[in-house]
């Protein structure tokens, strides 16, 4: 029987558990039906995500059947089990290392074996482990198009909350290689490893207005817990600069959405997008990888039976990149 990381009732990390699924939830790797463009995988390793935990504790109900019991984790890595015919002519045969993300509204990640389309995935270079793999998909996506204004855009100031996270190292590192004056909010113990990424300068999380001029300075401030919007950012852009909140929400996600929609009625520029996994976005991962100098934070890795202390240490915050949870 297949194991997994489920729970059967909305809650916190208590809820989880990892062991047998349910007979109707289990997959039979050997007779399971594959469309010509999917793919079966033996998952190695899954990530924890702060939209994960939120969906656990059911603040988005009215966009999430029940489902119960409902799998955790949205990114994977693992290896190709059994492939279909087209999957196989894109690269995708039997052995092949891969990663990628599925919608955790609606599906999840932890679990042994796991029926994804190969277009949400991506073929591992060898250079890559599965924690790291598994550590960069929805975090490389929610990056990519929060700094989709720095293509537009001559390298300016950037001011970066929540810099220590798997988003905000990805954007400190892809906003540092496009020419951008990158200062990092985050914690005492965080930052040098933070510059060593790329940041200029790292601000006390603590005490950061209280070290910048109180001038309007910035040409973007990406604020990745999306939490600097709730004390009115434009106080710290230039006018025509770029606020880009990349969106953990608490509340009901289109809630949410309008409180970005009010930014279009400012002398500001703002950015909505959609995290969600298509082929077009796993190619800029595979581009991104490319680079020498890009490199996925892990803060730490932990075995599946102890899923309930890696999510929340993941709560707690503080954390240094992702954290990893080994199959």
């Amino acid at each position: 029987m297949e194991k997994g990381i489920y729970y059967s009732r909305w809650g916190g990390p208590e809820e989880l558990r990892f062991g047998t699924l349910p007979e109707r939830k289990c997959i039979d790797p050997d007779r399971i039906k594959l469309n010509s463009g999917e793919i079966l995988l033996q998952i190695r390793a899954i990530s924890v995500n702060p939209i994960d935990w939120k969906i656990l504790s059911g603040s988005q109900k009215p966009v999430t059947l029940p489902l119960f019991p409902r799998i955790f984790g949205t990114d994977f890595a693992g290896t190709v089990y059994r492939a279909g015919a087209g999957a196989q002519k894109k690269g995708f045969s039997v052995g092949t290392r891969v990663m990628g993300l599925v919608s955790p509204l609606n599906k999840g990640s932890g679990r042994q074996w796991l029926k994804v389309r190969a277009d949400h995935c991506l073929i591992m270079p060898e250079s890559v482990s599965f924690e790291e793999g598994a550590a960069l998909p929805e975090a490389c996506i929610s990056a990519l198009l929060a700094t989709s204004f720095s293509r537009k855009m001559k390298p300016g100031k950037a001011l970066l909350f929540g810099a220590s996270g798997g988003v905000g190292s990805a954007v400190l590192q892809i906003l540092a290689s496009r020419g951008w004056d990158v200062s990092a909010v985050c914690r005492d113990d965080q930052k040098s490893a933070l510059r060593h990424l790329g940041a200029r300068e790292c601000l006390d999380r603590y005490s950061w207005r209280d070290e910048l001029s109180g001038k309007p300075e910035w040409d973007a401030v990406v604020d990745c817990p999306a939490a600097v919007i709730r004390d009115n950012p434009s106080g710290l852009l230039k006018k025509g600069g770029v606020y880009a909140p990349v969106y953990i929400p608490d509340s009901f996600i289109p809630f949410q959405i309008i409180r970005t929609l009010l930014w279009f009625f400012t002398p500001y520029k703002t950015s909505l997008f959609i995290g969600y996994p298509s082929k077009g976005r796993m190619r800029q991962i595979q581009m991104l990888l490319q680079s020498a100098t890009f490199k996925p934070l892990i803060d730490s890795i932990h075995i599946a039976e102890n899923i309930v202390s890696a999510v929340d240490k993941s709560r707690r915050g503080g954390v240094l990149g992702k954290i990893i949870v080994t199959f």
